[in-house]
């Protein structure tokens, strides 16, 4: 599994604990250090599952989490936010699914949404209606096991971008036709905080519209690629 982190460290120790105590404990975990400004390595000292760090010139969440797959082993791959927490069950509750049903590819989970606590606040966190929608699916990386043969055939995520870059991958794999399914459980829990990437990269946040973008451009060539052969075929 994949934690990729970037310049801050306060909730990766929260979300390695969430890994370590998962009922199926994951084969290893991987950190990518997404650039030098943070040193990942005194929050895995107790830690008690095989770790391994990589480093990488900053390249954003996509970048990062391509990286941890190329070096990740094992036929399952999953992701965590270093800020987001799992619930225990989480990792053995998708990954049965994926042994029970050889034709699925992809395995989501319920998210919840919840104010870190040194932000003193109660009640449930408002977002945008996008993300809202996506937090209701599991549609959220954190959320996420796929088989690591699927993700090979889909190819990694989009790099370059802050926001979007799941977006991108996940549309790519309903093209390719893969097959997905949600757990019907509350598995995830995302933390709203002071530094969420909505807010610290407020300026990146027209990559989502590209993203849509290019999304909406790829389908417009795939319908018309369709319509030129039907009319090639002979009869």
């Amino acid at each position: 599994m994949v934690i990729p982190v970037f310049e801050r460290l306060d909730y990766l120790g929260e979300a390695v604990a969430s890994v370590a105590a998962q009922t199926l404990r994951p084969l290893e975990l991987v950190v990518v250090a997404d650039g030098d400004r943070v040193d990942p390595e005194p929050m895995l000292a107790d830690c008690d599952l095989r770790t391994r760090i990589v480093s990488r010139a900053h390249g954003g969440p996509g970048a990062a989490r391509n990286t941890g797959c190329a070096a990740a082993v094992g036929g399952v791959l999953a992701f965590l936010d270093a800020d987001d927490v799992w619930l225990p069950e989480k990792l053995e509750l998708q990954v049965d699914a994926l042994r029970h049903d050889p034709c699925l590819d992809v395995v989501f989970a319920g998210v919840e949404q919840f104010f870190s606590p040194e932000l003193g606040r109660v009640g449930t966190p408002k977002t945008s209606a996008r993300l809202e929608r996506a937090t209701r699916a599991g549609l959220l990386p954190s959320a996420m096991v796929v088989r690591a043969s699927s993700f090979a055939r889909v190819g990694g995520f989009r790099e370059g971008v802050i926001f979007g870059e799941f977006v991108d991958w996940f549309a790519r794999a309903v093209e390719l036709g893969m097959c997905s399914r949600t757990i019907d459980r509350m598995l995830v829990r995302r933390r709203v905080h002071d530094y969420n990437a909505g807010v610290q990269f407020r300026s990146s946040r027209g990559d989502y519209a590209r993203v849509i973008k290019d999304l909406l451009e790829r389908r417009r060539e795939h319908s018309a690629g369709r319509v030129r052969l039907e009319i090639e075929e002979p009869p």
